[in-house]
């Protein structure tokens, strides 16, 4: 029986061999829309930790700008594939597996502030047009302007900063002689928002708009956040906001149209117009 079965185990294995690059390359040829079309799916990664684009409600429900554009995008979708009862999976994404994600199309569009750079562009992923812009800014106590000052070196100053994002280069290559304080994981940028606000902190940075929702998110659940105050104006940089998305040139154009339409538009109103004061007030 050994003996006899050792030529059909070989032959198994020659096909599976010579047939697995087919398999594969077959798998990459699928475009997304195709994707979707044949598995009744669209994938989506979205922040949970970065009000207002996406986080969660005290009853834990996920919401923010990002929640409502994929609804949008999945009416379009729909329009566009042949197939009824269209699924939404949302994953969710953080600043370390956002572009994995979509790199290795576990999801076919991530939604959050990622900051458009094709310095940081991974193989495989390209950015969407642009659909905010907001730019680089510390969250400090109004008492301590003078102490904070973005015109020295911050030497000896404990300055927080979301790991592997670009703000931490930035923060590196101006101010070497910091003592950047690291943060991670879903909970990151609040931490950073209290410890600047109970004063462990002498600063936290970040991009202005996610800096403004966190300060919101904290006084919303009652947390004081006293006298506080976002510098510089304008920022130390203006960076644009795009949607992570495979190397899809008809995906792309899908997205694309959306962003920019009275569609989302209107979305975009829903979400920022509150806070339409602050952001011109430090607007690039």
């Amino acid at each position: 029986m050994r003996q006899n079965s050792s030529p059909l185990k070989f032959l198994i294995g020659l096909f599976l061999i010579t047939f697995s690059p087919l398999i594969t390359a077959q798998a990459k040829a699928e475009t997304v829309l195709e994707e979707i079309e044949r598995t009744g799916v669209l994938r989506v990664g979205i922040r949970n930790d970065a009000i207002p684009f996406g986080y969660r409600k005290p009853n834990g429900a996920l919401t923010g700008y990002c929640v409502d554009f994929i609804a949008a995008l999945k009416k379009r979708v729909t329009e566009r594939v042949d197939r009824e009862g269209l699924l939404v999976r949302l994953f969710q994404s953080t600043a370390s597996n956002r572009f994995a994600l979509v790199r290795e199309r576990t999801v076919h569009i991530e939604c959050g502030p990622n900051t458009i750079s094709s310095a940081r562009q991974d193989t495989g992923v390209e950015f969407s047009e642009p659909f905010f812009v907001t730019g680089t800014q510390f969250l400090i106590l109004a008492s301590e302007r003078d102490r904070v000052n973005l015109d020295g070196t911050l030497e000896g100053l404990r300055i927080a900063v979301l790991k592997g994002t670009t703000t931490e280069a930035l923060l590196q290559e101006r101010y070497p002689e910091a003592t950047l304080i690291k943060l991670q994981g879903s909970t990151a940028r609040r931490r950073g928002a209290q410890g600047v606000l109970q004063g462990r902190l002498d600063g936290f940075v970040s991009d202005g708009i996610l800096l403004i929702g966190e300060v919101e998110g904290l006084q919303a659940a009652g947390t004081p956040t006293g006298n506080y105050a976002i510098v510089p104006e304008p920022p130390l940089s203006c960076d644009e906001y795009g949607m992570l998305i495979p190397d899809d040139s008809e995906w792309e154009s899908l997205v694309n149209s959306l962003i920019g339409s009275e569609e989302e538009k209107e979305i975009w109103r829903d979400w920022f117009e509150v806070v339409l004061a602050q952001i011109k007030g430090q607007s690039c």
